[in-house]
């Protein structure tokens, strides 16, 4: 679902419980457990940085990932209240040289993009060199569009700019008529054959 080096997307509507499957997944690479029943890069504990614009770091981020059981002496993030960061910014290799994670996480999207709409490609170019250099799993979450119509892949905000250059994307949604069932689609693997959707639920106080 998520390869090393490369680029991943995962994509819902907002509250579908993208921000807590991340936490999930960045717990299982911080303590080198099974994500879903799959060893995730290898059975040892590796480093993860998350990078977040839209949920608090104490009272959201660090809350989900030790309900999920995480490590959390292996996960890092950077306070940004002004979003000041974005995919080119020279800081994000100094992070990633620095604390040599095996996953990294942009939430969301839109906030490490910037406004100039003519450098979105230039700037998610940067993060793809940056992954394959070092070697690092980055899961870029993004949110749906509202029109709520066709595809998972063409329901993805921006999709012209980055559904293109990710080698995975993952999609999760509710579970029609199931009030507490959620899943997770691969819909798009250029490395591998696609994994199997995943039906999970999200306990508040078991991760």
């Amino acid at each position: 679902y998520v390869p090393r080096g490369k680029i991943t997307l995962c994509a819902a509507y907002p509250g579908t419980g993208k921000t807590y499957l991340l936490c999930y997944m960045a717990a299982c690479v911080s303590t080198g457990r099974s994500f879903f029943n799959l060893i995730p890069f290898k059975d040892e504990p590796g480093k993860v940085i998350y990078l977040t614009s839209e949920d608090g770091i104490g009272d959201t981020i660090k809350k989900r990932l030790r309900i999920c059981g995480a490590n959390t002496d292996n996960v890092f993030t950077v306070p940004d209240g002004q979003n000041n960061l974005l995919f080119d910014s020279p800081e994000i290799e100094e992070f990633i040289k620095q604390i040599k994670p095996a996953l990294m996480i942009f939430d969301p999207f839109q906030s490490y993009i910037g406004k100039e709409v003519d450098m979105n490609a230039e700037r998610l170019n940067c993060i793809v060199s940056l992954a394959q250099k070092y070697n690092v799993a980055v899961v870029i979450i993004c949110h749906f569009n509202k029109n709520g119509k066709g595809d998972a892949i063409t329901r993805v905000m921006g999709s012209t700019d980055i559904m293109g250059i990710c080698r995975s994307y993952i999609a999760l949604g509710n579970v029609p008529g199931e009030e507490d069932i959620k899943y997770m689609s691969h819909e798009k693997s250029s490395l591998e054959r696609k994994g199997k959707t995943i039906l999970f639920e999200i306990d508040p106080d078991r991760g």
